[in-house]
């Protein structure tokens, strides 16, 4: 049933319409707590509230647990209990409903799988890794890397770019001219911000959803690769990051 607001309703009226009351039973709950103890009839006196509607809006404070009924002449009295009780009341109600609601919807909800993390252990396994990301990648290939990790997957790279594949290619070396290596759209990273090549990174991204992220020292490398997309996030930032400080020098 609609109620409409009663005229200068105070702050207290209104922050209990904001936890859900109906503006007559927030217009009742604070007059009966002026009042102490009272009948069906001074209650709608002191509130307003048509005296028609008085007793359903007691009524529904009582279910709320807002008010109780003591008896007395006619249909009782009414007492408003206390504000900190109706808080506890209140926060029991709303503390249930999330329950009950993040229940039913978690019977609903599509179950989040954690995506796997395989750790790569060597350098010919992180060449074979990455090799494999570029052979089967279906849209797009983003890779940042050094001349030599270049030269062992541009075969894979050109036949990704000639499939179709958009390939970027990131120089991290700062190579003057192309090595030959690189395929696709190709990046020369800023010289001022390219570093010693004994220790040289290795990150691609294919199809925007699989990410390796690797680490080369002399003849050893370490690497995970994963959909995680923690990871993969990660993976892009650095390789528009790189392509940031770099300048294109083939298309």
């Amino acid at each position: 049933m609609f109620e409409p607001l009663l005229p200068t309703m105070d702050h207290s009226e209104q922050a209990l319409i904001g936890l859900g009351f109906s503006a007559y039973e927030a217009r009742a709950y604070v007059a009966l707590l002026g009042a102490g103890t009272a009948n069906g009839y001074e209650i709608a006196k002191r509130s307003g509230v048509p005296r028609g509607n008085i007793y359903d809006v007691l009524d529904r404070l009582i279910d709320r647990k807002a008010v109780t009924r003591r008896p007395g002449p006619g249909r009782g009295l009414f007492v408003a209990v206390s504000p900190g009780h109706l808080g506890d009341v209140l926060q029991a109600d709303l503390s249930a409903a999330i329950s009950h609601a993040t229940s039913l919807l978690t019977t609903i909800a599509e179950p989040v799988v954690a995506e796997p993390i395989w750790e790569i252990d060597g350098y010919d396994q992180l060449l074979a890794a990455t090799r494999d990301a570029v052979s089967t990648a279906q849209s797009s290939i983003a890779i940042a890397l050094y001349p030599n990790e270049a030269a062992a997957v541009g075969e894979q790279a050109e036949i990704a770019f000639r499939r179709g594949t958009s390939v970027v290619s990131v120089c991290m070396a700062s190579c003057e001219r192309p090595c030959g290596g690189c395929m696709g759209t190709i990046y020369r990273r800023n010289a001022a911000a390219a570093g010693d090549d004994t220790q040289r990174s290795l990150v691609v991204l294919s199809d925007d959803r699989w990410a390796i992220a690797g680490r080369i020292q002399g003849e050893h490398a370490s690497a995970v690769r994963t959909a995680q997309p923690a990871i993969v996030d990660l993976a892009r930032y650095f390789i528009s990051a790189s392509i940031a400080t770099s300048k294109e020098i083939q298309s």
